[in-house]
């Protein structure tokens, strides 16, 4: 007990020192701020429940002592707080009917964590309603004066034209990125513990990620307030059903996976979707791959096309 604990006191002060690494102005240090869910994720898929919370008030207190109160906010709220509540759900499991033990679902996890990014935008959004111009025009603002000072060469109106346009999408691709990394640093977690022999639960098929109902019905609402709402309302409806689609993109990544299990020209086929999702302008990759995930969860591309998988391989 005293050994686990210690471990988890170490999880949580790496993660705490490693979310303050910017604060030394070297990339290395912006680098290494992508892996500040990593030792929380280490923690709460290796120790279990208490373990990942342990080191979630370790990094608190580090950052609290190192950044005060002013560092210490966006530290829970980004890191420690959604690694202890998924931390904590991946490790749920119950009893199948044949006997086997079924954990809880990879796809509910991000689909879990999809909801609480949604849920900082509208406090964020509520927060800065008495803004001129509220969370987007918070957002114009902060976007313009970046470029003023990294891109000095552009006119004002280029500088305004093209603040605008990143705000269009800002909030949710800020959304994105933190899930991605979040995702990355839970399944480097996993691999890492299974690999020591270490990890609580067994590690799930991720081209298997199954996004819940409730994603497509949240995705229907705030859709629908999108287009019939304007203003402040509106743009944060957007940004909402843009982060509601963010699960049904990971599923659509599975579903190449799957789908294209047994193909001779798998790797080349995967290859090609995957440059072109990084490659097709205006994000019409991630919407190619998010439109096959929609498909899947209204027909169910992987049932009907993929070939038996029972003793293949796991992606």
């Amino acid at each position: 007990m005293t050994k686990s604990i210690l471990m988890a006191l170490a999880a949580g002060i790496a993660s705490g020192l490693i979310f303050l690494a910017p604060a030394s102005g070297s990339m290395l240090g912006l680098l290494l701020a992508n892996f500040t869910h990593l030792p929380l994720f280490l923690a709460g898929l290796g120790l279990g429940a208490v373990g990942v919370t342990i080191a979630a008030l370790a990094g608190a207190a580090v950052t609290t002592a190192l950044a005060d109160l002013t560092g210490v906010t966006p530290y829970v709220l980004g890191f420690a707080l959604p690694a202890v509540i998924i931390a904590r759900q991946a490790l749920l499991s119950r009893a199948a009917p044949d006997g086997t033990v079924a954990w809880y679902p990879v796809g509910r996890l991000l689909a879990i964590a999809t909801g609480y990014a949604a849920a900082l935008l509208v406090i964020v959004a509520v927060m800065l309603g008495g803004q001129a111009g509220g969370l987007e025009g918070t957002v114009r603002t902060a976007l313009g004066e970046v470029l003023s000072i990294y891109v000095p060469t552009l006119g004002e109106a280029e500088r305004t034209a093209a603040a605008s346009l990143w705000a269009e999408t800002f909030p949710a691709m800020v959304a994105g990125s933190w899930l991605l990394t979040l995702t990355v640093n839970g399944g480097l977690a996993q691999a890492i513990l299974a690999r020591s022999g270490r990890g609580l639960r067994p590690t799930p098929r991720y081209a298997e990620i199954e996004a819940p109902n409730w994603v497509m019905g949240a995705i229907a609402v705030s859709a629908l307030v999108w287009l019939v709402a304007g203003g402040a309302t509106g743009y944060v409806a957007r940004s909402l059903t843009l982060v509601f689609a963010i699960p049904l993109f990971f599923q659509g990544l599975g579903v190449a996976h799957v789908v294209t299990r047994g193909w001779p020209a798998r790797p080349f086929v995967l290859t090609v979707f995957y440059t072109l999702i990084l490659f097709l302008p205006r994000w019409s990759g991630l919407a190619m791959a998010t439109g096959v995930g929609l498909i899947e969860s209204l027909i169910g591309l992987r049932r009907r096309f993929a070939a038996p998988a029972a003793d293949e391989e796991e992606d």
